[in-house]
């Protein structure tokens, strides 16, 4: 038992100050996200602490065509998962067992090492758990998980980033006389690589699928979000510039 611990932040500072305890039992921290999409339900995500999560990531790998999640409020968590802010992990499923409502998914990274730490349906408590241990508790809740490899993330932004500054720098180089390639088409050979490294990601095309591609193209460029009230959606910043822009032209 410790202080309440609602922030990954708060759970670090209970570790340092319980050494003892951290070196008996060990285990990664672990950061437990409730998510919602309109049209994909219900997602608790549980990663390894220290990462960082990006929505649109999270919908990449698991092909959630136009996706657009968004965290559940504290009302949805609770009525869905029976516990409150802060208090979120694994063990909840419980209270989602009759329903099946809720995917869960959980990062590679905690199911390859020796053990990991969640809150028992509280935050006052940490709960030490192997993923053997997890696995069985699963199976028990029928919540069959989805492995997520977020390293592929890393690798994929690494190469974007060298892919991208090698393109910037062919773009600088200087032409010689004995060059193969003329400067103009190095430029529009790097234009073509950063333009294709900027892209919002979809899935589609336009002339496949207009429908779905008209959906990502306004939801993943954030200019709209959908509201869950059926026939709804929200301005997002974006779009509102666009707005204010045209009705200044007439």
């Amino acid at each position: 038992s410790h202080a309440p611990a609602f922030t990954v932040q708060e759970q670090e500072e209970v570790h340092k100050s319980n050494p003892v305890l951290v070196e008996k039992y060990g285990g990664l921290l672990t950061k437990n996200l409730f998510l919602r999409d309109k049209k994909h339900g219900l997602f608790l995500i549980t990663t390894e602490a220290s990462k960082d999560i990006n929505m649109k990531d999270i919908a990449s790998i698991l092909k959630l065509s136009g996706a657009n999640l968004r965290f559940g409020d504290e009302d949805l968590l609770l009525e869905k998962l029976g516990v409150k802010k802060g208090s979120v992990s694994p063990l909840a499923l419980m209270n989602d067992k009759v329903r099946q409502e809720v995917k869960f998914c959980i990062d590679k990274t905690l199911m390859d090492a020796p053990s990991m730490n969640i809150h028992p349906l509280r935050n006052d408590l940490t709960t030490n758990i192997t993923p053997s241990q997890l696995t069985l508790y699963l199976e028990h809740v029928e919540h069959k998980p989805t492995i997520l490899d977020l390293s592929t993330l890393a690798q994929d932004a690494s190469t974007a980033t060298t892919t991208s500054a090698k393109a910037l720098k062919a773009t600088k180089s200087t032409p010689t006389v004995d060059a193969k390639v003329s400067s103009e088409e190095q430029q529009d050979g790097a234009n073509k690589n950063l333009k294709k490294e900027t892209m919002l990601g979809l899935s589609v095309k336009k002339d496949e699928d207009f429908a779905n591609w008209y959906t990502q193209a306004i939801t993943l460029s954030e200019m709209i979000d959908y509201s869950d009230i059926s026939g709804c959606y929200v301005l997002r910043p974006w779009s509102y510039f666009l707005w204010e822009r045209i009705q200044s032209w007439f």
